[in-house]
């Protein structure tokens, strides 16, 4: 006996199912034998109908098991969510204070946009009430609105940029909007809306970096005069429409009275004027502006440390005064460097020079140095040395015996020979840092040139070398980088294990070696 079924109460016993088979047999060799219904010796109409209702009643049976076990797998479902709820409830991140929560969401990536929920703050709101609660009374999540030009054509735009505003309360505020080429008077009109919009928060205004499309634009942001009590940094970007072509010159004050701005880029496509409070700035970055105007902000800028400056070249030589400016530590200039020549900076420590190296420059350079007796220690130059121009930055190095820290860009034909004077002992004695730029990778062939100037400048007695940097441009790709110059690298990662030199080599942005100094 197998026992009988509690919920149906059918017989599983050994003798109905071996019947059944033998049933099923016999009816399986009347088959075989070709035999009718009239030769077997039961009712086969009758079989038909009782195996038709026990067909339906297992059917039954099996739907009110299959109710049970959803039922049951329900069931299950819902103890594993709330087990997994109650585990949540001994997670450490519950027991931390409002104050720390709010210290970690400080850090949390920001989005592009204030429409992008997948960033902070909004993506706050969506992993539960207590965090939504929080982000949304803690004003200075709120207090960063980064933007493009571009997105001021969404509908949701405006809304978002106001929610922002709103819950910022009365915290200072870092706006940066994106430049993204706005040219036609349809998004101009859009963006007129919300540059409105940011006015009226002008008193909030801690750092403000927009682009202007149109200097009728500019026109907005004479309301802000006299409102601007906390503005630190200020950048902007102002260009001409396209459609229709426009480049009206403009002339502002509006930033004239704001007591605590101390950093300002301008960069501007159209002529204009704009007034700033030039003796209390500390970083200044002003794009094409000539070399009478450059001397009348050194002169009234007695606080300047930093000074980044395009000057373009004077039709007629004018005649100015050497200025002398005691503050200025920094100087990163593009285009005409002759300038150099009418100023005088005691305090210069970083020159980075934009434009190709010529023997004009170097000239320029050497008399500035010479003339201020500066403790330069660091000369960045930013663009390629043409063979013809070596001489050139070996002069200058000449007369930077303190010089502790360069960066160069070398082509192919230029870098051994660059490396190879610089392997002399003789040229920069006090060299610590130096920072190579490769735009083809061709300069650094493996024929050791680079090798030789690192060991030789290791075995200077003191001051050595501590670091070392190469960057590859992106246009190498990395697979090519390591098939042609694995030499290169093992003899680099060599000498930073055995000489404790810090040593970097990027493609692109992309790390490929990184050994910090010993």
């Amino acid at each position: 006996m197998f026992g009988q079924c509690s919920n149906c109460g059918s017989l599983l016993d050994e003798t109905s199912i071996i019947g059944k088979l033998l049933v099923l047999s016999s009816v399986a060799d009347q088959l075989r034998k070709g035999n009718s219904s009239l030769d077997v010796g039961f009712d086969v109409h009758a079989r038909i109908r009782e195996l038709q209702s026990r067909i339906r009643s297992r059917k039954n049976q099996m739907n009110h098991l299959r109710s049970i076990l959803d039922v049951l797998s329900a069931d299950e479902d819902l103890a594993q969510d709330e087990v997994k709820k109650y585990r949540s409830l001994l997670s450490p991140i519950r027991r931390l204070p409002e104050e720390i929560l709010l210290r970690i969401f400080q850090f949390l990536p920001r989005g592009k946009n204030p429409r992008d929920t997948s960033r902070s703050p909004w993506i706050l709101g969506q992993i539960c009430s207590y965090w939504r609660f929080i982000s949304v009374n803690c004003p200075l999540l709120w207090t960063v609105l980064k933007a493009d030009e571009r997105h001021v054509e969404h509908f949701s735009f405006q809304p978002a940029v106001e929610m922002f505003l709103k819950r910022s309360a009365a915290l200072p505020l870092h706006i940066v909007v994106k430049a993204n080429g706005i040219r036609n008077r349809t998004n101009s009109d859009r963006y007129a809306v919300f540059l409105q919009e940011l006015c009226r928060h002008s008193h909030r205004w801690r750092t403000i970096i927009l682009p202007i499309p149109t200097p009728v634009l500019f026109e907005q942001l004479r309301i802000v005069q006299g409102r601007l009590p906390i503005l630190h940094h200020l950048a902007l970007n102002i260009v001409a429409l396209h459609d229709p072509p426009r480049r009206t010159s403009f002339s502002t004050d509006a930033f004239i009275h704001a007591p605590q701005l101390e950093r300002v880029r301008l960069d501007m496509d159209v002529p204009g004027n704009i007034s700033l409070p030039m003796s209390q700035l500390t970083v200044f970055d002003i794009c094409q502006v000539s070399w009478k105007d450059l001397h009348g902000m050194l002169t009234r800028g007695s606080n300047l440390t930093t000074l980044r400056v395009v000057c373009y070249p004077p039709r007629t030589t004018p005649t100015l005064p050497i200025i002398s400016h005691s503050r200025l530590q920094t100087l990163i200039i593009d285009g005409d460097l002759r300038f150099l020549s009418y100023v005088q900076l005691p305090k210069l420590t970083t020159l980075e020079i934009l434009p190709p190296l010529h023997n004009d420059i170097s000239e320029a350079v050497i008399s500035l140095i010479e003339r201020s007796d500066c403790p330069l220690s660091s000369l960045l130059l930013r663009n390629s040395i043409p063979i013809i121009s070596i001489p050139c930055l070996l002069s200058m190095a000449k007369s930077m015996a303190a010089l502790q820290h360069l960066a160069f860009e070398v082509d192919r034909f230029s870098g051994n020979y660059i490396f190879s004077e610089l392997a002399d002992a003789a040229v920069l004695p006090s060299l610590r840092q130096m920072d190579i730029f490769s735009s083809d990778g061709g300069a650094l062939l493996p024929n050791g040139s680079l090798q030789k100037l690192i060991l030789a400048r290791r075995s200077i007695a003191t001051p050595v070398l501590q670091s070392f940097r190469l960057r590859v441009a992106p246009s190498v790709t990395i697979s090519s980088f390591l098939g042609n110059f694995a030499g290169l690298l093992c003899d680099l990662q060599e000498y930073s294990c055995e000489m404790g030199i810090g040593i970097m080599v990027h493609v692109g942005d992309e790390p490929i070696l990184d050994l910090p100094c010993s």
